[in-house]
């Protein structure tokens, strides 16, 4: 049985995410499918619950909808709740469950370059 996953938003065109991610699922073996969800905002509601409807595993979600899509889903992990915005939507056990993985990702890349940021300044 295939997996869907996906890129929601509102204009994907430009995106390369299907290439990427299908090569990736194609090197690995895995009958898998990234496709572009492009959503008018007053179907956001609506299009959740559809991707829900066809068994989706996951898509990852863009501006102008990572704050918007949080009050749409069943739950979300402590991270996203602080930050405010979601950018990954897993479906699982008939929920959706809404992540950030910029969190986990700027973190991990900070690591890397050995960067504290304790008492450091930033700039908005």
């Amino acid at each position: 049985m295939s997996s869907i996953y996906g890129l929601l938003g509102e204009r994907l065109s430009h995106s390369l995410s299907p290439v990427i991610h299908n090569e990736i699922f194609k090197t690995l073996g895995d009958e898998c499918y990234y496709h572009l969800f492009e959503v008018e905002r007053d179907c956001l509601s609506d299009a959740i619950k559809g991707l829900k409807a066809l068994k989706t595993k996951g898509v990852n979600v863009t501006i102008p909808y990572k704050i918007e899509v949080i009050k749409h889903l069943d739950e979300h992990s402590d991270e996203t709740l602080k930050i405010g915005a979601v950018n990954t939507i897993v479906f699982r056990q008939n929920k959706t469950i809404g992540y950030n993985t910029d969190y986990f990702g700027f973190g991990m890349m900070l690591k890397a370059f050995n960067i504290d940021v304790k008492i450091k300044k930033q700039l908005y």
